[in-house]
C-alpha cells in the first residue's frame, strides 16, 4: 500500500456516528436542511501517501481511480462533500 483515502456515503456515516461523524463537520456547521438539498453524497478526506511516493503521480491518479470506482458503485449517490 502506498497511499489510501477516506471515502464514505454521507447518509451511512450520519447513520452510524451523527453529524460529528462526518470529517467536514470539523470543518463547517451543519442544519438537517442541507443533507435534505444535498441527496445522496459520498464525503471525501483525509488521504496519505507514503513518503517515498510522494514524487509519483501514480498514487495520487491510483487514489482518484479508487473514488472514482467507488462513485460509480454506489449507484444513486450524486455528489461529493468534503476535503
Amino acid at each position: 500500500m502506498v497511499g489510501a483515502y477516506r471515502i464514505g456515503r454521507i447518509d451511512e456515516i450520519r447513520k452510524a456516528h451523527g453529524r460529528r461523524g462526518l470529517y467536514s463537520a470539523s470543518l463547517f456547521q451543519y442544519r438537517d436542511p442541507f443533507f435534505q438539498l444535498l441527496g445522496p453524497a459520498l464525503e471525501l478526506g483525509r488521504s496519505f501517501v507514503r513518503v517515498e511516493q510522494q514524487r509519483s503521480f501514480a498514487p495520487l491518479l491510483l487514489l482518484w481511480k479508487g473514488s472514482v470506482n467507488t462513485w460509480r458503485a454506489t449507484r444513486g449517490t450524486c455528489g461529493c462533500s468534503g476535503r
